[in-house]
């Protein structure tokens, strides 16, 4: 049985993946009157540079080529990789659409829409959807309905355990700390279009890879946890200190109109 308190962690996360978007739009287009262009690139790139062109070259990586798929036997190898893969995919999208999408959209105000753009994609396909999926999984497996649903699919049988495992072990602090750092994640997607922008307005290029780095470095931790060399906990406190730092600089760039 899944918990009521962990189902009740998932809507949370699910709440604050879908409420943190839709208000930030709202909060920009009433206070800076922004264009929706910039979202809407900021969109784009997320799907294009992260989930596409990133995911078709970690599954050639890590997967494909049986030479460097090594790199996921290995903990610190694999997260350093995953970090600077997810940094350089990302905020080379971030340049791209600054350089050459977005040469009249170039104001603070513009660098918080892609933001909330990029950002907020993210939030949904990754919290929303992941949260909405996790709900629905939980909700056949208290009602005894999963193994006949996993049965419909043909799906292996070690799909049903590992699915029922995760299930089994969900916890509302869990659930509650998933919401937490889709915020965090929020920030710091925002916080990276500003120094991405200040880069391309001002010619200053060091700082694209300094936006890289600092991707890279964020995006470290959780790899390690993914390959079991980190515990989640401590993870967790990194990202939230790092999302606080994001929404404080946020709040006080240096990139003022």
């Amino acid at each position: 049985m899944v918990p009521q308190s962990a189902i009740l962690g998932l809507v949370f996360q699910l709440a604050v993946s879908v409420i943190l978007p839709v208000a930030g739009y709202i909060f920009l287009k009433k206070k800076y009157k922004i264009s929706f262009r910039p979202v809407l690139i900021g969109i784009l790139i997320f799907f294009v540079f992260a989930n596409v062109l990133g995911g078709s070259f970690n599954q050639f990586i890590l997967v494909t080529n049986k030479t460097t798929s090594q790199i996921a036997d290995q903990p610190v190898l694999f997260a350093i990789y995953g970090g600077l893969s997810a940094g350089f995919f990302e905020e080379m999208g971030r340049f791209i659409a600054f350089t050459w999408l977005l040469k009249l959209y170039r104001e603070r105000k513009d660098g918080l829409a892609y933001g909330l753009g990029h950002g907020g994609i993210e939030a949904l396909l990754i919290g929303a959807l992941g949260s909405i999926q996790m709900i629905s999984l939980a909700i056949l497996q208290n009602s005894g309905k999963l193994e006949k649903t996993i049965a419909a699919q043909n799906l292996p049988p070690e799909v049903l355990n590992q699915l029922t495992s995760a299930l089994t072990e969900l916890t509302f602090p869990l659930a509650f700390m998933g919401g937490l750092e889709r915020a965090a994640a929020f920030f710091i997607q925002i916080a990276l279009s500003l120094i991405v922008l200040y880069a391309v307005k001002n010619k200053k290029y060091i700082y694209v890879l300094a936006a890289i780095l600092l991707h890279a470095l964020i995006d470290f931790f959780p790899a390690l946890y993914q390959a079991g060399a980190m515990n989640l906990y401590a993870v967790e406190i990194i990202i939230y200190v790092i999302g606080i730092g994001a929404f404080l600089f946020i709040r006080s760039s240096f990139l003022r109109d």
